[in-house]
């Protein structure tokens, strides 16, 4: 954790330091329990550095750029910050994504990495599905788990078994890097773990939510 309270992403294997990432400090921020001076320079930082008071919406590091913006933090704001606005949710719009999956041929509808629009990210339509259904908007909820339904593929493993690739077709990734080779016609772990915390109901957020954040520290609420 840096002084001004944002936590460095660690280093690279060439040596190269990783940035202050805004995915990374959510995550961190819930990992770590309890409330204490640790999470509470995470919030300064965010509510400094990080957050659109217009648009209510947590950024990224890129300042004014369409890549200041990404899906996932509007699904982890929402699931692990207490009494974060449903706005978030609503703001996700502009991710959204129609695209036809290259294992079948049947047009996903579900939401993108950024506003590149390019595919859809099925691991990010998962955790936006956990945070329809925290925040009670079912029908988009039960909607978008619906649409990643449709591309469950068999393992190339192991043929009893299936799982939902990463993407729904050839792409970039956040950014404008193109995607692994793969990424759209072979199961992933992480977008079939979202798949099933959908499908159970589960938001893995859920333990430890509620650390009773001073509302003075609430910079979404401020």
């Amino acid at each position: 954790q840096d002084t001004d309270g944002g936590l460095w992403g660690g280093f690279e294997a060439d040596g190269k330091q990783i940035p202050k990432n805004t995915e990374g400090m959510l995550d961190a921020f819930h990992a770590v329990s309890g409330l204490d001076d640790f999470h509470i320079n995470i919030l300064k930082f965010l509510g400094k550095y990080r957050w659109n008071s217009e648009e209510q919406h947590l950024t990224t590091s890129v300042e004014k750029h369409k890549y200041s913006i990404a899906l996932d933090l509007h699904s982890w704001s929402i699931c692990i910050l207490e009494d974060f606005p449903q706005s978030a949710l609503k703001n996700a719009s502009k991710f959204q994504s129609i695209h036809k999956a290259t294992s079948n041929n049947i047009l996903i509808d579900g939401y993108c990495f950024d506003i590149d629009n390019d595919c859809v990210w099925l691991e990010g339509t998962g955790q936006m599905v956990v945070a329809y259904q925290f925040k009670e908007e079912h029908e988009k909820a039960c909607y978008f788990l619906n649409e990643m339904t449709k591309t469950i593929i068999p393992s190339t493993l192991n043929s009893s078994l299936s799982g939902v690739p990463y993407v729904s077709n050839n792409s970039t990734n956040f950014g404008r890097e193109l995607i692994w080779n793969s990424a759209d016609n072979e199961a992933s772990i992480a977008s079939s773990i979202w798949f099933l915390y959908g499908s159970l109901k589960l938001n893995p957020f859920e333990i430890g939510f509620k650390r009773n954040i001073p509302n003075n520290y609430k910079f979404w609420i401020n």
